[in-house]
């Protein structure tokens, strides 16, 4: 899925999870603990799948995501989970569990596609590629001598 540059495939076996917005409370605002644990979960999965002595990532990274859930039996022909929760919510919650342990931040990645469907096995594949970090330009700004 990721040709001609290194890439990792994982699978998570947790239930995918949407990241909820903060939520305001007494104190100021804060994260809901469901959103919050669904996170570390991932992390920690992702610290455990990694290669031994894994650093982040610097350079422009592409994402290949599909979130699969449990098929009703409502949806007995149908092969794409469009309701709730949404792709946008759910993928946000993975990009942030991998921020400061596959990637140095999810401003890097620079392609993401992300699907739901259906399947007999509820979780989470991801294929994730990476290319080194582009030189920085020699030109010179407009305007400065």
């Amino acid at each position: 899925r990721m040709p001609r540059m290194p890439y990792l495939q994982f699978h998570f076996p947790v239930v995918p999870t949407p990241k909820a917005r903060p939520r305001l409370g007494k104190f100021g605002t804060y994260t809901p603990t469901k959103t919050k644990h669904a996170e570390w979960e991932i992390k920690q999965l992702l610290m455990q799948a990694l290669p031994k002595g894994w650093k982040p990532v610097e350079g422009p990274i592409e994402i290949t995501v599909e979130f699969c859930f449990l098929k009703p039996e409502s949806a007995k022909s149908r092969i794409w989970h469009t309701v709730r929760p949404d792709a946008d919510n759910l993928s946000k919650l993975l990009q942030d569990a991998f921020n400061g342990v596959f990637y140095r931040d999810d401003s890097q990645i620079v392609t993401l596609e992300v699907r739901k469907k259906y399947d007999i096995r509820q979780g989470t594949h991801v294929w994730i590629g990476w290319r080194e970090p582009e030189a920085p330009s020699k030109r010179k700004p407009k305007g400065k001598p």
